[in-house]
């Protein structure tokens, strides 16, 4: 049984599931290519849990000057779920 399993260590699945019925549950397309961020985006929403959501989310302020000297600017708050960063072999913090 699976509770045996997951006692000594080792989970034994006979045969693959579909995620179709939860995708058709939360309103996703089970037939859209997706990566794990891109389901993560569909699936929190979904889960109507605001302090799920309150943990992951956030928000930037993007900032625009004009480089004429007009002293136009423009900011904007950005809403985010996630943030993708670059690491190179430089930036790494001690």
């Amino acid at each position: 049984s699976m509770k045996n399993s997951a006692r000594s260590g080792s989970v034994e699945l006979s045969r693959p599931v579909s995620t179709a019925v939860l995708c058709r549950n939360l309103g996703i397309n089970a037939f859209e290519q997706q990566d794990s961020q891109e389901f993560w985006k569909l699936l929190l929403p979904e889960l109507n849990m605001p302090q799920l959501v309150d943990l992951y989310q956030g928000s930037y302020e993007g900032y625009i000057a004009a480089l004429d000297g007009s002293g136009r600017e423009r900011k904007r708050e950005e809403p985010f779920l996630d943030l993708s960063l670059d690491i190179t072999s430089g930036s790494v913090f001690a």
